[in-house]
């Protein structure tokens, strides 16, 4: 192999590289993604945030800005109060109702009185974290290490 032949397959070795990082991104995101929605969010702690599917279903992932970072996150308009809790405070009544009708299968009357004692609850101690995205770290790590063999391997 002469130079220019040389500097040709090192032209094209970097072009393979960089499309395999490319990948990895992209595959990296989708399986953190995944983890989230089936692992992390079902075995959340004190108890999982499911009812409507909404907030397992906001979880995404994003290009960071540049080639080499993704974001993984939610765009729920509660997803800053489940990943870190709340301080005390009055919630609005309506979704807690619709979550204690889904939940318990209750009357009218007794979902109203359940979602009133709920946010008196909310309203005297907040809420507590479930470190949903904080917790899942050391698992996006692992991901995205696999994710780099695998397609970096092919490239």
């Amino acid at each position: 192999m002469n130079l220019h032949e040389y500097q040709e397959w090192l032209k094209q070795k970097a072009e393979k590289i960089k499309e395999a990082k490319h990948k990895t991104l992209l595959d990296a995101g989708m399986h953190a993604v995944f983890h989230v929605q089936h692992k992390a969010i079902p075995e959340a702690k004190p108890y999982p945030p499911i009812n409507s599917g909404h907030y397992k279903a906001s979880w995404k992932w994003w290009d960071g800005g540049d080639e080499n970072t993704i974001l993984v996150g939610t765009d729920s308009p509660y997803g800053p109060e489940l990943e870190y809790g709340s301080r005390p405070h009055f919630p609005p009544l309506s979704p807690i109702a619709l979550w204690a009708q889904r939940k318990f299968g209750l009357s009218p009357e007794d979902t109203k009185e359940t979602a009133l004692a709920i946010a008196r609850k909310i309203a005297k101690v907040g809420t507590k974290p479930r470190y949903i995205n904080l917790g899942s770290q050391n698992e996006f790590q692992k991901i995205l290490n696999q994710s780099v063999k695998e397609h970096l391997s092919l490239a």
